[in-house]
C-alpha cells in the first residue's frame, strides 16, 4: 500500500512482510522517492519511482545503488484521484 500526498506525509506498507516506511521526495524530481523503512526487516533507502497513467500507477523498485529496477507492479487506487 502506497499513499503520496502533497503535504509530504506519504507512506508505503508491505503487510504481508511486514513492513512499514515512509516516502521521501527526490529534490526537483515529482515521481522519485527514497524509501525510508521505520518498521519491520526490509531494505531501507531503495528509490521507488511512479508513473501515473490512464487511471494507473505503474511502480518500480531499485535496490540502494542499483542501476535497474528490481520489482516493479502495476497498481490500482482504492480510491479515485481527488
Amino acid at each position: 500500500r502506497m499513499t503520496i500526498n502533497a503535504k509530504g506525509d506519504s507512506a508505503i506498507e508491505y503487510p504481508d512482510i511486514p513492513c512499514k516506511g515512509v516516502l521521501e521526495r527526490v529534490p526537483g524530481l515529482s515521481n522519485e522517492f527514497i524509501e525510508r523503512i521505520t518498521e519491520g526487516d526490509c531494505i531501507t533507502d531503495g528509490r521507488i519511482v511512479v508513473i501515473e497513467r490512464e487511471g494507473r500507477v505503474f511502480w518500480f523498485w531499485y535496490q540502494p545503488g542499483a542501476y535497474g529496477p528490481d520489482g516493479s507492479a502495476v497498481l490500482y487506487r482504492e480510491a479515485p484521484i481527488a
